[in-house]
């Protein structure tokens, strides 16, 4: 049989970088240590963990939830190790196809002049704030 990762992530539209096939050349006993993670959603967005991490034994499909306009992980809180352990680290968040609603059709609104005449940027970089974190672009 292949080889198996040591870690589970099984939702065809997520990905990881470095890929798997990456990843399992770095497995190097009973560790498997990334620096800078990326796990993503194809179409929603992708996060990015800073700094070294060892995937080994980690559940991704229960730890790390795509959504439109947002991420999650560790939503239940019960199962979320302490600050700098697993994936509760810092971290850099993309998220795809955020556009501000038009309230009259109710359709995306997607012309960059009109989402900045809307102060969209300025939104986003609020509610950012609001969370604690930074807003980059």
């Amino acid at each position: 049989p292949p080889p198996q990762l040591p870690f589970t992530l099984e939702r065809p539209e997520y990905y990881t970088v470095p890929s798997s096939q990456e990843l399992l050349e770095m497995i190097q006993e009973e560790s498997l240590v990334v620096r800078d993670l990326v796990v993503g959603r194809t179409g929603y967005g992708e996060v990015k963990f800073l700094g070294e991490l060892d995937l080994w034994g980690l559940d991704l499909d229960k730890t790390v939830f795509f959504r439109r306009k947002e991420i999650s992980v560790y939503p239940d809180d019960e199962n979320k190790p302490p600050q700098g352990q697993g994936l509760n680290r810092r971290s850099e968040v993309t998220l795809e196809c955020v556009y501000p609603i038009d309230k009259a059709s109710r359709d995306n609104v997607t012309d960059s002049k009109e989402i900045i005449r809307r102060g969209f940027p300025a939104y986003l970089e609020k509610k950012t704030f609001n969370m604690g974190a930074k807003f980059m672009e």
